[in-house]
């Protein structure tokens, strides 16, 4: 019983549904071909400058220069 209330498409409406179908697949593919040609941010080197004595400062600097990938420079002030 079912069956009967299935509605038939016809060959128009097929039509209609392929094209809807093909149009969202062209948007999806443009929009990841969009989203995979936007570069990823880069990470600069930095120079870290510490004074003497500053220990947190140093280990900061040093955590920071790890995590970027890059080739830093950490700079120590003179002093006591």
């Amino acid at each position: 019983m079912a069956a009967a209330f299935r509605t038939r498409r016809t060959c128009g409406q097929n039509r209609q549904r392929s094209r809807r179908v093909y149009w969202h697949v062209c948007l999806i593919v443009a929009a990841l071909v969009v989203y995979a040609s936007v570069p990823a941010p880069r990470s600069q080197a930095t120079d870290f400058a510490c004074r003497a004595g500053e220990v947190d400062c140093l280990i900061n600097a040093i955590n920071m220069a790890n995590a970027n990938g890059q080739a830093n420079i950490i700079t120590l002030k003179a002093g006591t």
